[in-house]
């Protein structure tokens, strides 16, 4: 009898719920259209300063601080889970070495799309992420369509182009490659540690106790 006056009750506020959602259905149609533009404009704003933030804190370095020759500049498109923008990165020559330098990726908590003039920086969390999300079944192409609406919030105004699915799982893997290697223990240098096509997997590796240093 409780189970059932239990199941009663739910229902019945399940449907008090949805009569609700019902009768404001009108207001809340004309709320978002009114409204969009104004948020539209407040994301644009939050984009503008986060953007901001990032291009100062491109900076080229070579030979511990040796003086650079401006040689040009480069646009790459920043990407992460709530914004797309470009990044304006300068082009050097290092008139210590004479070499040609150029912004690193990874020093700003990025990771190219490519390993040589990237055009792409995806941020590492979002690489972090997915990650997560592929072993709950996510796909790139989810992915992608999921970052085409993040960028692109309000249903009144058209997405760009969105990102090719081979453009990031290239980046993806790539990075999820160099951070294992980063992060294992035998690359950290760990003594006793065992060797062998296997000796960074958790699983199959040889108990480190079985090994002397």
């Amino acid at each position: 009898a409780r189970e059932k006056t239990a199941g009663r009750i739910r229902k019945d506020r399940v449907e008090a719920e949805d009569a609700a959602w019902q009768e404001r259905a009108p207001a809340d149609r004309h709320d978002i259209i009114e409204y969009a533009p104004s948020f539209a404009a407040a994301a644009a704003r939050r984009c503008e300063l986060f953007k901001l933030d990032m291009q100062q804190q491109v900076v080229v370095q070579c030979c511990s601080g040796a003086a650079m020759k401006l040689d040009g500049w480069q646009t790459v498109e920043f990407v992460n889970s709530l914004y797309r923008f470009p990044l304006r990165l300068p082009l050097c020559t290092c008139l210590e070495c004479n070499k040609d330098v150029a912004v690193s990726p990874v020093r700003l908590g990025c990771w190219g799309n490519t390993p040589v003039r990237p055009s792409i920086w995806f941020e590492q969390s979002l690489l972090q992420s997915y990650s997560t999300s592929m072993g709950q079944g996510m796909s790139v192409r989810g992915l992608m369509a999921l970052l085409n609406k993040q960028h692109h919030p309000f249903v009144l105004y058209p997405n760009q182009k969105p990102i090719r699915t081979d453009v990031f799982t290239a980046a993806f893997y790539s990075y999820q490659a160099v951070a294992h290697e980063s992060t294992s223990l035998t690359s950290l240098g760990c003594q006793g540690m065992p060797t062998g096509p296997f000796s960074d997997c958790p699983i199959c590796a040889t108990l480190p106790g079985k090994y002397k240093s």
